[in-house]
């Protein structure tokens, strides 16, 4: 029995990241005033993303919010971040970005209204949740929960320095 249920969490895991190649969801880019007219495909960026899934109600997502900024800022142009809020009061997210930050490099984003692409990178019911792709879109890291700039740059600098 554990072996099929070992068996069983393998598949699902190579499953989850054989989905994260979907190269069709595109997110809506939002600002301090809603959204911007904007889409981004975050698998197709030709950079190292790091795509953070968060909430204003997620105190932990708020903690975390200005190390994904300082990140956003140190990497520009090599590594892009984008904060996809949940579809859970995501009518707050505007007045929060304006309100902390207005002039950040993050690419806030929203989930066209679902969480399609939490899900299809490996989203539970957690959040943070934080997926860190390639430059070909592949992913090479997930993670729950708060983290800080140390643990989120260690999750690709690799790449950088090849």
């Amino acid at each position: 029995m554990k072996k099929l249920i070992s068996i069983s969490l393998i598949l699902l895991v190579c499953l989850s990241l054989f989905s994260c190649n979907e190269k069709s969801i595109e997110l809506k880019v939002i600002d301090e005033n809603g959204e911007t007219g904007e889409t981004i495909i975050p698998t197709s960026t030709g950079k190292i993303t790091v795509i953070n899934f968060w909430g204003v109600w997620c105190p932990y997502c708020l903690y975390e919010m200005p190390e994904l900024d300082k990140l956003a800022t140190n990497y520009e142009g090599t590594v892009d971040v984008i904060a996809v809020h949940t579809y859970t009061y995501s009518d707050k997210a505007p007045e929060f970005i304006e309100e902390n930050f207005k002039d950040s490099k993050i690419i806030f984003a929203s989930d066209n209204g679902g969480d399609e692409l939490y899900t299809k990178l490996g989203g539970t019911t957690s959040y943070p949740y934080t997926v860190v792709l390639d430059q070909n879109g592949n992913m090479i890291k997930s993670f729950f929960g708060a983290k800080d700039y140390e643990y989120f740059e260690s999750s690709f600098k690799h790449l950088i320095e090849k």
